[in-house]
């Protein structure tokens, strides 16, 4: 039986890690004034591109995350998961921990855990629940605690619209927004909705570029087997920037990093025993990253056998 083909990345590196850590929280703090949709676009720009694993020989699309300890999500796992603004404070333990940590990098983690116990979204959810419910519940650590039922703190099930995606593209779902600003009688807090929007979709932009550059860079010092695989790809990432798919490859790539950024934890799975990841990687599915060398012929043929969009 064939196995789904892995890809192993490793953590986020320990100093730019606790920059990114205090970078989000000053972010979510100086904001906390903003409308919400506002405050939540600053603070994934503040995420974005600095989580993203880079592009390796042999992916045939781009997009690979590595999770911060503090960060803002639809869903995060484990007993210390959540949604929206999520804070792994176990993970921020092993920070302090880490041989690099300084004396001053502890008392800011430590800051940031005080902060964050209670700002955290699953805080502020418990802290809503009425007596009845947090008696029935009085647990959230769902994987090591016996209990009759537990509070998973997530947006999990989202369908996203990948037909308005793909036949728009970003520039085009950009379009649609600004058309929705500009109707008489929205209201200043709707124009803030839809302005945030319009950051976030410049956001995925600035992803594209990201991997743009890594592939066209990449393209010069892989194998030479490689070498077409991240020329097209730094094509496409580039043409996403500046119009809607046109070709199979294209809607892929869109539909994927899209959905990678916008729910991560569909791209997470554990690592097998005994891989790179027990020494503190990642293990990570990516429907076909990078993909096997025996179903590479079958793409060409798919591509060209669909007809540019109009």
């Amino acid at each position: 039986m064939e196995r789904v083909p892995e890809s192993t990345i490793s953590p986020l590196e320990f100093r730019k890690h606790i920059i990114l850590l205090e970078k989000f929280t000053r972010t979510y703090r100086e904001n906390q004034g903003e409308e919400t949709a506002t405050r939540e676009a600053r603070c994934l720009e503040v995420q974005y591109p600095d989580i993203l694993a880079e592009i390796e020989e042999g992916d045939l699309l781009a997009g690979k995350i590595r999770m911060p300890a503090i960060c803002f999500t639809p869903q995060a796992g484990g007993n210390e998961g959540g949604f929206a603004y999520v804070c792994n404070m176990e993970a921020i333990r092993q920070l302090m921990e880490d041989p690099g940590a300084s004396s001053a990098d502890k008392s800011l983690l430590k800051e940031l855990m005080e902060f964050w116990a209670i700002q955290r979204t699953s805080a502020q959810t418990r802290k809503a629940y009425p007596e009845s419910l947090q008696k029935g519940l009085p647990s959230d650590r769902w994987l090591d605690e016996p209990g009759i039922a537990f509070p998973l703190y997530r947006m999990a099930g989202t369908h996203l619209d990948y037909r308005k995606l793909i036949d728009n593209g970003i520039p085009g779902l950009s379009a649609l927004i600004l058309e929705r600003i500009n109707v008489p009688g929205t209201t200043d807090q709707q124009k803030a909705f839809y302005h945030a929007c319009i950051e976030v979709l410049n956001l995925l932009i600035k992803i594209c570029r990201h991997y743009a550059l890594q592939a066209t860079e990449l393209a010069l010092v892989c194998r030479e087997e490689h070498r077409g695989d991240m020329r097209r790809l730094s094509e496409v990432l580039q043409a996403l920037t500046i119009r809607k798919p046109v070709h199979f490859f294209e809607g892929a790539q869109l539909a994927f990093l899209y959905c990678l950024v916008s729910v991560p934890m569909l791209r997470k799975n554990r690592a097998p025993s005994g891989s790179a990841s027990a020494s503190g990687g990642e293990s990570v599915h990516h429907f076909g990253l990078p993909a096997p060398r025996s179903r590479l012929p079958r793409l060409p043929a798919v591509t060209a056998s669909l007809r540019p969009r109009t």
